[in-house]
């Protein structure tokens, strides 16, 4: 394959993205990005803790683990874990292990779950799977690391 037609193609590339873009646009879509559960600049700026001066090297010492309640006797799983009932709804817990004593936590699920916090509790329904994710930085070795935990529910009702 000569330049020419290696151009050829990226540029196509490129004008098909941007066609999808032009076309989102003028149909009013929104177009979601999901899983990006990095830290943002929005992030840092709103994070005195984080600053220019501040370099964070990845980590791999923490975990996660969840546990979805209902009226029987469940189990913690990790990274998974499954319970079903006859309710349409149950609670599902996420909980990090191996925090360090100086952290900040940035979780996937910003509405419910605490940045202060290294547990965390979501409302999930018959059939939902979550998945929930967390960036853990550890302030006394400017250190961070990112864990994931999938909780799923069923009801179990004839």
């Amino acid at each position: 394959m000569n330049k020419l037609t290696k151009f050829g193609l990226v540029m196509g590339a490129l004008i098909s993205v941007s066609s999808v873009a032009v076309a989102a646009k003028k149909a009013d879509i929104a177009i979601d990005v999901t899983n990006d559960y990095s830290i943002t600049a929005a992030d840092v700026a709103a994070s005195p803790e984080l600053n220019e001066s501040t370099v964070f090297a990845k980590s791999s010492s923490v975990s996660m683990k969840c546990l979805v309640d209902t009226p029987k006797w469940d189990r913690w799983g990790s990274p998974r874990c499954f319970s079903g009932s006859t309710s349409f709804y149950a609670t599902a817990y996420f909980s990090i292990d191996n925090l360090p004593s100086n952290y900040t936590v940035y979780w996937s699920d910003t509405s419910n779950c605490s940045s202060n916090a290294g547990s965390c509790s979501v409302r999930i329904r018959s059939g939902q799977t979550i998945t929930m994710s967390a960036t853990v930085l550890d302030h006394s070795n400017n250190t961070f690391s990112t864990t994931t935990a999938y909780a799923s529910y069923e009801n179990l009702s004839f």
